[in-house]
């Protein structure tokens, strides 16, 4: 199993919004929407996790399961957001014996 995150933040100035921002290796990439943010760290997030697995020694094509995390101050939609979490996680599958195979996490 291989997994990466990626965050989308809010970014204030005081307390005005200036929009939401993803990192792209070293590189802040600004957006004005969350959205558009978000869809570029799902992007990313497949592809390093897929990148990562395969520098792991995954065949083929591991199978990439993605998750969004919103944080804000309070559970309401509406309440003050901070970042959300995107997380890729890759499994893939490897022989153990002669007689079948398991996932990388170890499940049938």
């Amino acid at each position: 199993m291989t997994k990466v995150q990626l965050h989308v933040k809010a970014e204030y100035d005081g307390a005005e919004l200036k929009g939401y921002s993803v990192y792209e290796g070293s590189e802040q990439r600004m957006f004005a929407e969350y959205p558009e943010a978000e869809k570029l760290a799902l992007k990313l997030a497949e592809q390093q996790v897929l990148d990562k697995s395969r520098r792991q020694g995954a065949s083929g094509s591991p199978q990439v399961k993605i998750s969004v995390k919103k944080l804000r101050l309070t559970e309401d939609e509406s309440s003050v957001f901070f970042e959300s979490i995107v997380e890729a996680v890759a499994t893939d599958q490897f022989q153990i014996s002669a007689g079948g195979s398991r996932s990388a996490d170890g499940c049938s």
